[in-house]
């Protein structure tokens, strides 16, 4: 129990001896400090979590670090329940089971957007009659949580009177940068230069001519200029 350092007084009497000169003699009371080695906390079983769609998931335990005089309240909630939940939503630890370890799960929400990697918070409101644990700061469990859409990639007809065919073949994305690979696999060399959009949760299917900015929150566009041309048949 985090209660302080304790002072206390060790009350004496009077010594006792067969001794004439050491009986009855007046002895001082002794004052000593009980200091405490407990201290009021809460801690997790992991604070950063990296989960993804469509299903994932993780069990985190949650324990006191030192026993409680009331019932220690923690309100969890999601920063977005549309991205991810947390249950139960509400723990209460009493004094007499204190040491014993609860369990929330965070779920993973799916969606059919490409909103890409997202971090979110899982915050926790710590509340007691306890006025140690009642002043503790919140609970944060940082939630990272992993696409399974991949973004709209859009290839622009190009006027010409032999038709290239071209197909995106990969695309990699990573925090700070995103590649597209493309392919040629058409019977002529492309020769007139095209632009490549992409498009991060747009409101819409893209059509001819569509800048990313016009339908889309976040997005990219590549010029394949002449300097880059021809792309042979088969070429990437």
């Amino acid at each position: 129990m985090d209660d302080g350092d304790q002072s206390f007084v060790i009350e004496t009497g009077n010594t006792q001896s067969n001794a004439a000169l050491y009986d009855n003699l007046p002895v001082d009371n002794v004052t000593a400090v009980n200091l405490d080695n407990d201290i009021a906390g809460i801690t997790v079983s992991s604070d950063d979590l990296l989960l993804a769609e469509p299903n994932g998931s993780e069990v985190v335990t949650i324990m006191l670090t030192s026993q409680p005089t009331a019932t220690v309240n923690l309100d969890l909630t999601s920063s977005d329940t549309s991205v991810c939940t947390v249950a139960p939503q509400t723990i209460k630890i009493d004094f007499v089971d204190w040491s014993e370890p609860s369990s929330i799960t965070v779920q993973v929400v799916d969606d059919d957007e490409p909103r890409g990697e997202r971090i979110w918070v899982i915050n926790g409101i710590v509340s007691s009659d306890d006025r140690v644990f009642d002043a503790l700061s919140d609970v944060q469990i940082d939630v990272t949580v992993e696409d399974d859409e991949s973004p709209y990639v859009y290839l622009p007809l190009i006027q010409s009177v032999s038709m290239p065919d071209l197909v995106i073949t990969a695309l990699e994305a990573s925090s700070d940068s995103v590649q597209v690979t493309i392919r040629n696999d058409g019977r002529a060399p492309v020769t007139e230069g095209f632009w490549v959009d992409l498009y991060f949760k747009p409101s819409r299917m893209p059509e001819y001519n569509d800048l990313w900015q016009h339908i889309a929150e976040i997005g990219v566009v590549w010029a394949i200029a002449n300097d880059d041309l021809p792309i042979e048949p088969g070429e990437s």
